[in-house]
């Protein structure tokens, strides 16, 4: 992997020395060089991986999930041109932090979002927008959105150091959570449900056709009704794109019922704004 000269030179210090001035001026000519490279430059991807790579060893020093979120947004635009090179990364990343108990953070290299695993099985989204990010500046602040579909904002500093990177063990595989049963809507049929670790499957109560939907289950999106009735999508991404079921659930709570349905499969949980 070719590193910009004077980038590789400090970061090659960085990691000789420990001194955090080399990384912070591998860093700052790691972001000077991709400001001065436009993506007509045959140079560019590789800007882009310089920039991918003082991102991450700067989350290394110290925790800052922005750098890592940086790091994962400079992938994304990366992998998105023709044979350009690749920092690696694993796939799916997942953080935690001893200020935040038991929550988990995850994401995969292709999500537009993260994943905030809350105890419980709900999910929040977060964000913040690196689509025009040339290499000057750092775009600030962060979006949440909450398990109840909110759009919140919250400063730089909310999301700050202390983070550390984590097994892929975490609650979106739940490979210990407990089956859930239930009735649901599916066509103009009902049918009782069982989801689990090996996936979802629904057999008709008067009439209709059984069916099975296999672990893994990338997203359920869900979109709430009344207080008793839910829509709820089953799709590869979480802005319901290629749902390949969907289907009407009944509860006290439908929005928990389709948060513990999402947890014993090992789906993110991601609830509609209005």
């Amino acid at each position: 992997m070719a590193v910009d000269d004077s980038t590789k030179t400090y970061l090659d210090e960085y990691k000789a020395t420990g001194d955090e001035h080399a990384l912070m001026a591998a860093f700052s000519a790691a972001k000077d060089a991709l400001a001065r490279t436009p993506p007509s430059d045959p140079a560019y991807p590789e800007r882009l991986n310089t920039m991918a790579q003082a991102f991450f060893t700067l989350f290394e020093l110290a925790g800052n999930f922005a750098a890592l979120d940086g790091a994962v947004s400079v992938l994304r635009r990366l992998s998105a041109l023709p044979a350009a090179p690749s920092y690696q990364l694993p796939e799916r990343i997942s953080v935690r932090n001893d200020q935040w108990a038991d929550t988990i953070v995850t994401r995969d290299l292709s999500d537009h979002w993260w994943a905030i695993h809350h105890p419980g099985g709900r999910v929040s989204w977060l964000g913040k927008n690196w689509d025009q990010w040339t290499g000057e500046g750092w775009p600030m602040g962060w979006t949440i959105q909450d398990p109840d579909g909110n759009r919140l904002s919250f400063d730089e500093n909310h999301f700050g150091d202390g983070w550390v990177l984590v097994g892929d063990d975490g609650p979106s595989a739940a490979p210990d959570a407990e089956a859930v049963t239930g009735t649901a809507g599916i066509g103009k049929d009902r049918y009782s449900y069982t989801a689990s670790a090996e996936g979802f499957s629904y057999e008709p109560i008067e009439k209709g056709k059984p069916g099975h939907v296999p672990a893994p289950v990338a997203v359920l999106r869900v979109m709430p009704m009344t207080e008793t009735e839910a829509f709820v999508m089953f799709a590869h991404g979480v802005d319901a794109e290629d749902v390949y079921l969907t289907m009407k659930i009944w509860a006290e709570d439908p929005v928990q019922k389709a948060a513990d349905v999402g947890a014993a499969l090992g789906a993110r949980v991601f609830v509609a704004s209005d």
